[in-house]
């Protein structure tokens, strides 16, 4: 298995489920959820029956075990123009 190089805390469409009284992410992208399940990043499977990963609506990024295919990275500094 290659490693994983993937970091939700660094993309673009990750969401924080502070205000529901969750530490763990959401993603915000829209995914077409219901249709597309199996272009879901995969994640471990103990941490599925645990319910510590539950893509993309409430899940710890720690969990995912391949890359994501839809990852954008955050800009560290919007409206500045890149060289």
């Amino acid at each position: 298995m290659s490693e994983v190089t993937t970091n939700c805390y660094e993309c673009e469409f990750r969401g924080s489920n502070s205000d529901k009284g969750s530490a763990h992410s959401h993603c915000k992208l829209y995914w077409q959820y219901k249709k597309h399940k199996d272009d879901f990043p995969k994640g471990n499977k103990r941490a599925k029956e645990k319910g510590w990963f539950d893509f993309p609506y409430d899940y710890d990024p720690i969990w995912i075990e391949e890359d994501c295919e839809r990852f954008m990275p955050k800009e560290l500094f919007p409206g500045i123009q890149k060289l």
